[in-house]
């Protein structure tokens, strides 16, 4: 772990803390540097902020070896998926033992449903890299509080350590991940070759409560009618069914009012993500991004050719060929946006009526 030829005991951090404590805010360059804890954990302090009410906070690194830390290497830096997959679960206990813990003292931001790629979590050959976002506690008139810098150095950080610790239970947990993932991929690899645009699998929970991207709870599972539907055989998850949407064709869903029409086109425009395994969307897959089309009124054009669905707008010397505005209708602004989506070759668009300007799908025929 050659990160810093020098890096000093941890107990000479704790010695620097004593030093400081009650000193001004600004006392806090004191502690930068590399520190080693008895369990060859290094902490890395990068940056401390100027005050407290600086808004780019400081740095830490806490590298952490891979024995302490009881995960096989092998599975966890396996290929870019199963990295990904990792970096989402080391991130989130992290995330979840902060909130309680380090708070506000410490941070990193929580990891969401998504498996994306993120540089807080960081693997190499050796060990594993958390960075973490730090802020000096300090008391009354921006003085250094020593003790509780010095209970987040021997308390707080040991815990977040323990924590990532594989049981038997965490690393099932992560495999599970891992997996899916690789489902995911495997499953948009197929669609592709067999020309399906998109697929959602039967038991999807498609919801999402108001507050968060969360599943809704008790929501009704999606199943696809028999006539639209297509069997996939995984490599982890095995078979599953499924709705196809095929490439080139126009598909519309109907039906009356809060029945789920706008809740499948949401995921559909979010399906080329992949999600962690419980978020429902586990197998909600598009090959690739798919916009969802919709009305913004006020928003600016530049240059677009609308002519080919507006021959004439009222006004004087309006050339629908080079269209410009500051403050577009809601027709001319989707008509704009769905435009500039074809220019870039996506391969399918979402239009939902519900956010729709009605004018301009009575314009259009298919």
């Amino acid at each position: 772990m050659n990160q810093n030829n020098s890096i000093d005991d941890i107990d000479q951090l704790i010695r620097k803390v004593k030093k400081i404590d009650g000193a001004g805010y600004g006392a806090s360059v004191n502690i930068l540097g590399s520190y080693s804890y008895d369990n060859q954990v290094v902490l890395i302090i990068d940056r401390v902020p100027r005050d407290p009410g600086d808004p780019l906070p400081g740095k830490i690194k806490i590298l952490i070896p891979y024995k302490e830390l009881r995960y096989d290497k092998k599975i966890v830096m396996k290929n870019n998926l199963s990295i990904r997959a990792s970096k989402h679960f080391f991130n989130s206990i992290t995330h979840r033992t902060i909130r309680y813990e380090g708070h506000p003292w410490l941070w990193i931001d929580p990891p969401g449903q998504a498996f994306l790629e993120r540089n807080s979590i960081n693997f190499f050959e050796d060990y594993v890299e958390i960075r973490l976002d730090f802020y000096v506690p300090y008391k009354g008139r921006r003085k250094i509080s020593g003790g509780r810098l010095r209970r987040l150095i021997i308390e707080t950080i040991p815990r977040i350590i323990n924590e990532l610790r594989g049981s038997s239970k965490k690393k099932k947990n992560l495999g599970r991940m891992i997996e899916t993932i690789e489902d995911q991929e495997y499953l948009r690899k197929k669609l592709s070759e067999e020309g399906i645009l998109a697929f959602i699998a039967d038991g999807s929970i498609l919801p999402r409560r108001g507050d968060s991207d969360l599943p809704l709870r008790d929501a009704v599972p999606f199943k696809a009618p028999k006539k639209y539907s297509v069997i996939f055989n995984l490599p982890h998850h095995g078979q599953i069914s499924g709705l196809y949407i095929e490439r080139g064709k126009v598909i519309s869903f109907a039906g009356a009012n809060f029945h789920g029409k706008t809740t499948i086109l949401t995921a559909l425009s979010v399906a080329h993500y992949n999600y962690i395994p419980g978020d429902g969307r586990e197998f909600v897959i598009s090959i690739d991004e798919l916009p969802l089309i919709a009305a913004e009124n006020r928003r600016v054009i530049r240059g677009i050719d609308l002519s080919i669905l507006m021959k004439k707008l009222p006004g004087k010397n309006i050339d629908t060929a080079l269209f410009n505005t500051n403050e577009a209708s809601g027709s001319t602004s989707q008509a704009a946006s769905l435009l500039e989506a074809l220019e870039f070759r996506v391969k399918g668009i979402l239009i939902d009526e519900d956010s729709s300007a009605v004018n301009l799908l009575l314009r259009m025929k298919y």
